[in-house]
């Protein structure tokens, strides 16, 4: 169904689209004072009911939410606000200096091992370390999938 070219000219790209962890931290945090089912988070997130329960859990896993069968709610706000902080770095990073490969983490990580320094030796690239940390806890980016 084609659109109007006013609307195109609005339209956000997918890529610049939320998460569906950035829509569910978003729709809990301005409800801040209630706890709701999955299916009532889905519904007004517009997350795939299918979805959200992963999105939820890793979320959890990150202690950004809280859970107390069936109910879920926002977690500490302080450690979201850390969360959100880190995200946008390790986003301003890769758009510098290159995005993540997990490759030549991988490779470093047994050039490490098999040089027995504990550390990566010479000559790994420099910008595999940009926002290395995005792997940890707090990032919420890797629930693109869920989209």
């Amino acid at each position: 169904m084609p659109i109007s070219i006013d609307e195109f000219d609005h339209h956000e790209s997918p890529d610049r689209r939320e998460t569906n962890a950035q829509r569910v931290l978003r729709f809990l945090i301005e409800n801040r004072n209630k706890a709701f089912r999955a299916t009532e988070i889905a519904e007004e997130t517009g997350v795939n009911a299918n979805s959200v329960q992963p999105v939820l859990n890793r979320l959890r896993s990150r202690e950004l939410v809280r859970h107390k069968e069936p109910y879920w709610a926002i977690g500490d706000i302080e450690r979201i606000q850390e969360a959100a902080v880190f995200h946008s770095t390790a986003e301003f990073l890769d758009e510098e200096l290159g995005s993540e490969s997990r490759e030549a983490w991988l490779a470093a990580a047994e050039e490490s091992a098999n040089d027995g320094s504990g550390r990566a030796s010479e000559g790994t690239n420099a910008d595999t370390s940009a926002s290395a940390t995005e792997t940890e806890g707090t990032d919420t980016s890797a629930d693109e999938d869920d989209k």
